[in-house]
């Protein structure tokens, strides 16, 4: 009998077949659809006993998720991956010795990874780009790509290697840079990769993903071993690196430019400095000079100076333990970059390539996978969402595309197995028969075996001779879906609830079921209770609430239909994008990359931030963005919409009021459905509950006050507030820390599908300056303020790219500002000379602007020049949201409008800083700058007015400085207010009328004092402590805390006005000067006075200081 048996495919949407381009087609997706796993001891892996669940370190995967590529989409210019980051072999195990006796400290787990690559690499350009730590590109199966570092190096002065556990006192100089294979090789698995963090990575030749390609590496599963067994063959493409020129496995032709010459594997350019070749031989020399490679990615050499030097070659310090031990001969087929132009199968016409090195037998050989710098443009970046109208080529893990394995007949039985591909986890409905318009379930499901699924129907080849099969996926297994696409922007989860009497059928035989008549796919099915979990997409579905129904045909009857008891509410979010605010502490513009550059002021430094210049060329720069001079004034400005002299808030220590309406607060009042939440830096008062009490936040963690303790390891040894309970000594970094937070309730919003709005303070680079993490790191080295400032600068911008992977740019509003100037320490061009952090001058005000989302309609990449302010976040947060102002009143302006391309109202920036509402200390007041307003005539952009004066004391005469800060950007040059220019003139009158209309007592016209002033002057030898200096030494005013003066009829408390003397004249008060050693205050008039005594701040120790006066002038 002739057998016909035709087998239909699973139910599904089929993606865009993968087009021929290699950059789109070479992902390797086989094992998509099954779970990840691992080994975690070598007794696991001799049993065979793999894992999909693990906890160890931080890599926690609580819940199985699939290996590897789940989605490869393109556009016009791009090609995105997503993936978990975890292989599609056996994982594991890792240990720190070559024993195998002590774990390692973490597993890997999803990384929830989109990355995108440039379709079209460019011109290669003429300065190379050094790699940095971290993500280098990503290989074929989803698994990140590291360089041939380890993040470690030699520290000089200490004598040894910076290591993991070599604490703070040893810091590597990044000069001598440990090699990756040779130093932690022992703690690869059998595939060659580790994991920093939880991300899983190869450093070098990826055996486990080549053995998965058919690359001449043989598996022994038995003992879980790679074996190199060349086959002739030319590699595939392994893995892509940012530039977007892809990595091909060791082996090549012969001749680049004959594809039809012989294949064999690529010899590396690089050998080690042993004399031989004309190399240095560095174990006579000693490490004293570098090669020329490395001297052209360091910027130094090649000869070092001897505070530059490495140690010795020796037992400890191997030759090959630095990568800077290689030399660069050009004496193999790969050039410095660890590549060449070549023919491949993929590339015919011919293209730039990287090719892994290795030794005949597979062992590694430097530089592994790539050089020390990209041979292209290294453009390829962590993204937060894949652009509306994108190609998607493939979907894998809960989406595989269903595929016909095979169909085989057992011939002395008739049963015929029918095998699909499948995702593990899936339960299927297989459904037989003998035409395609009559298929009728079989009586039980089947499950997912790995990632295929199959179904044996006994002995139908003996009965029938043509027959159909489908397979239909029921219900899925829970799995860690974090990064994972599936099904679009209305995805909802329904537990529904459905009466059991009768009974409800079995799941198999239910038809359909929908909830407010769309299609829901059943995620469990419990038939005895009724409940029965849903996922559907209820974006099509108008607000209200919506029942479910589940169709069935019971044996005999007609098409019968269950609605659930309960319903499902789709809430009205129209416009309700996600708003997440990005606050970076003690950041100015001068410290900015896309704010400044050396070509403007020459002499300056910038760390490298990639997410940001995403972020920024994505989005919009505002040029002129404004915020107030101290953290605490700037946080209220935004919480409340407010200035600082209706708050209160004017510097650091002054609490938020109950009185304030915040934004959680008029969430709240609104009944609003975004779930809110704010991480990192609280920092206005209110002790531990202060974020709920003062904030109204209903879900908080980070750090109660300014900072992480000022100590070297504050950001590893800090106190974490979660929502009240504080734990001290935390020791994950604090804004790795902050981030993990985020994201976990980032996450968990988007898959209950609420709007959500995130405030997200970070503490970082705020003091104290620190080395951050080296796998954070973009590429900074050094040891001096500056250079650890851009340090912990780059490690945010890396954490940043972490946080923006759980954000989809289609539906999230995004701002990130800079909370105040740069510190003093650490200020550069154009700024400095005293103007930053804590003064109302540019130094201390201008920061960072940047804003994208869908409610940008600005071109992307664009700039503003209008003024903005960040207390007009507070309006334009609440427009987004479609929560209405409260009615306590604002001093801001929604940035709505300029997103919209619609503003034209003229706007007005104003800074405040004040350090008590009782006395007047140096640098308190107000700066004005407005744009041209008809409203008052002479109006210019260009000049700024800054007066000095206490809010709260009418009695103070206020003092002016302004400024043309086009011309005068530090504000070094005040204009001669009696004897501008017409046009000087007319603007300065408009910022006074301006000035006038905006309350709040800065220019008061001053009450003449009546009582006296005096200068008290405290000792400068003999006591212990000394009198402090005049500024703390982050820059900041070190002012007096309280002072009394005693005269002939009492003691009196004093009004401080400053730390100055009499200068020339006791009498004219025009030429007062700072000074150390004494204090300038003013009492009623008591003479004569005998005594003043004067109190500053405590020590950072604790320890007080108070200081009895030496002598005391009285101004005539």
């Amino acid at each position: 009998m002739n057998r016909i048996l035709l087998s239909l495919a699973l139910l599904g949407v089929l993606a865009v077949p993968l087009p021929a381009e290699p950059l789109v087609s070479s992902w390797f997706t086989d094992q998509s659809g099954a779970y990840a796993r691992l080994y975690e001891t070598t007794a696991d892996e001799s049993a065979g006993n793999a894992v999909t669940t693990w906890n160890r370190g931080q890599g926690v995967q609580a819940l199985p998720t699939y290996a590897g590529i789940h989605e490869v989409s393109s556009d016009a210019a791009s090609v995105y991956i997503r993936t978990t980051g975890l292989a599609g072999y056996v994982m594991g195990p890792w240990y720190l010795n070559a024993a195998r006796t002590n774990l390692f400290p973490n597993y890997p787990s999803n990384t929830a990874t989109l990355y995108r690559f440039d379709r079209d690499p460019g011109t290669p350009p003429a300065s190379k780009t050094p790699t940095g730590l971290g993500a280098i590109g990503y290989f074929v199966d989803g698994v990140a790509m590291f360089d041939s570092r380890d993040a470690f190096s030699y520290d000089t002065s200490a004598g040894q290697d910076e290591e993991p556990n070599s604490g703070g006192g040893v810091n590597g100089d990044g000069i001598w840079n440990r090699d990756a294979y040779i130093n932690e090789g022992v703690t690869f698995d059998a595939g060659n990769a580790h994991q920093a963090g939880n991300r899983y990575h190869y450093h070098a030749n990826p055996a486990g993903l080549r053995h998965l390609l058919g690359d001449s590496v043989d598996h022994d599963p038995g003992t879980n071993t790679y074996t190199e067994n060349f086959d002739g063959g030319h590699s595939p493409i392994i893995g892509w690196v940012r530039d977007s020129y892809p990595v091909y496995g060791p082996y090549g032709h012969d001749d680049p430019n004959d594809a039809d010459s012989p294949v064999r594997r690529m010899i590396s350019g690089y050998q080690k400095r042993d004399g031989t070749n004309g190399t240095t031989d560095l174990a006579s020399t000693g490490r004293t000079s570098l090669p020329q490679w490395a001297a052209d990615v360091q910027g130094i050499g090649p000869a070092l100076a001897s505070g530059q030097y490495g140690p010795n070659v020796n037992a400890t310090y191997i030759l090959g333990h630095y990568i800077e031990d290689y030399d660069f001969l050009g004496n193999g087929d790969l050039d410095l970059h660890g590549g060449r132009f070549c023919v491949t199968p993929e590339f015919p016409g011919g293209t730039y390539a990287y090719f892994t090195a290795i030794e005949a037998d597979g062992t590694p050989v430097y530089p592994y996978n790539i050089g020390r710098t990209y041979y292209g443009n290294p453009t390829g970046a962590t993204v937060g969402s894949i652009p509306d109208g994108a190609t998607v080529h493939f979907e894998g893990g809960p989406e595989v595309t269903g595929r016909h394995q095979s169909t085989s007949i057992d011939e002395s039985t008739g049963d015929v197995t029918v095998v699909w591909s499948a995702a593990e986890g899936g339960t299927y409905d297989i459904q037989a028969g003998p035409s395609p318009g009559a298929l009728a379930s079989l009586p039980t499901t089947a499950g997912a075996v790995g990632n295929t699924v199959s179904v044996t129907d006994a002995g139908r080849a003996n009965s029938d001779e043509v027959y159909f099969y489908r397979a239909g996926l029921l219900a899925l297994d829970p799995f860690d879906d974090a990064g994972f696409d599936t099904g679009g922007g209305g995805a909802a989860v329904f537990t529904a609830t459905f009466p059991t009497t009768p009974p409800l059928p079995p799941q198999n035989a239910v038809t359909s079921i929908t909830v407010g008549g769309v299609a829901a796919t059943i995620l469990s099915y419990d038939q005895a209770t009724g409940v029965v979990e849903l996922d559907f997409d209820d974006s099509s579905l108008a607000p209200g609430f919506y029942n479910a129904v589940l169709t069935f045909t019971p044996p005999g009857g007609s098409p019968t239909m269950v609605t659930s008891t309960n319903q499902h509410e789709v809430v009205d979010t129209s416009g309700a994008n996600n708003i997440l605010l990005i606050i970076v502490d003690d950041w100015g513009v001068d410290s900015s990359p896309i704010d400044n550059n050396s070509t403007l002021n020459p002499g300056t430094t910038f760390p490298t931030m990639a997410n940001l210049q995403a972020l920024a060329a994505n989005g919009v720069r505002f040029t002129n963005g404004y915020s107030q001079p101290v953290c605490s004034p700037m946080r209220a400005a935004i919480m409340t919409g407010r200035q600082a002299w209706r708050t209160g808030v004017g510097n650091p220590g002054h609490p938020l009021t109950t009185g304030e309406t915040t934004l959680p607060e008029a969430f709240a009042a609104a009944g609003s459905p975004y779930q809110l939440a704010s991480f990192g830096k609280w920092h206005l008062g209110g002790g531990n509950t202060g974020y709920d009490t003062l904030g109204g936040w209903p879900h908080f963690v980070g750090i109660t006050g300014g900072g992480v303790p000022n100590q070297p390891d504050g950001y590893t040894n800090w106190p974490k507030n979660d929502n009240g309970t504080v734990t001290t000594g935390f020791t994950t970094y604090s804004t790795t820390d902050q981030v993990d937070e985020a994201r976990t309730f980032i996450d968990a919003q988007e898959g209950a599908g609420n709007p959500w709005f995130v405030w997200m303070g970070f503490n970082a680079p705020h003091t104290p300056f620190h080395e951050p993490p080296a796998a954070l790191l973009q590429g900074g080295t050094g040891t001096s303020n500056r250079e650890l400032y851009e340090k912990a600068l780059e490690a945010l911008d890396t954490e940043i790219g972490r946080l923006l992977e759980s954000v989809d740019f289609a539906t999230t509003n995004v701002f990130l500002v800079g909370d105040n100037g740069t510190p003093n320490q650490v200020v550069q061009a154009p700024f400095g000379a005293g103007h930053s952090k804590s003064d109302i001058y540019e130094g201390g005000i201008h920061v960072p602007f940047v804003a994208r989302g869908p409610d940008v309609a600005l071109a992307a990449g664009s700039t503003s020049d209008r003024f903005v302010h960040v207390v007009d976040l507070f309006p334009t947060i609440l427009e987004l949201a479609g929560v209405p102002l409260p009615g306590t009143g604002v001093d801001a302006t929604s940035l709505v409008p300029i997103l919209n391309g619609t503003d034209t109202t003229p706007r007005c920036v104003v800074a405040e800083k004040f350090a008590d509402t009782a006395t007047f200390t140096a640098g308190d007041g107000r700066s004005l700058r407005m744009e041209a307003d008809p409203a008052y005539p002479g109006s210019n952009p260009d000049y700024k007015l800054l007066i000095f004066a206490n809010p709260f004391d009418a009695a103070d005469v206020p003092t002016y400085e302004f400024y043309n800060v086009v011309t005068d950007g530090n504000e070094v040059s005040p204009l001669n207010i009696g004897a501008l220019n017409a046009t000087e003139q007319a603007a300065y009158d408009a910022l006074l009328a301006k000035e006038a209309t905006l309350g709040g007592g800065y220019n008061d016209p001053g009450v003449p004092f009546s009582g006296d002033t005096l200068y008290i002057q405290l000792p400068s030898t003999g006591v212990t402590p000394q009198v402090p200096n005049l500024t703390r030494p982050n820059g900041n005013p070190l002012n007096v805390t309280s002072c009394t003066v005693t005269g002939a009829t009492g003691t009196v408390t004093a009004t401080v006005v400053g730390r100055f003397n009499s200068g020339a004249a006791l009498a004219d008060e025009a030429d007062d000067a700072q000074d150390r050693y004494w204090v300038k205050v003013q009492v009623p008039a008591d003479a004569p006075y005998t005594t003043a005594h004067v109190v500053f701040p405590d020590t950072p120790t604790g320890t007080p200081r108070e200081y009895d006066s030496i002598n005391i002038l009285v101004k005539p």
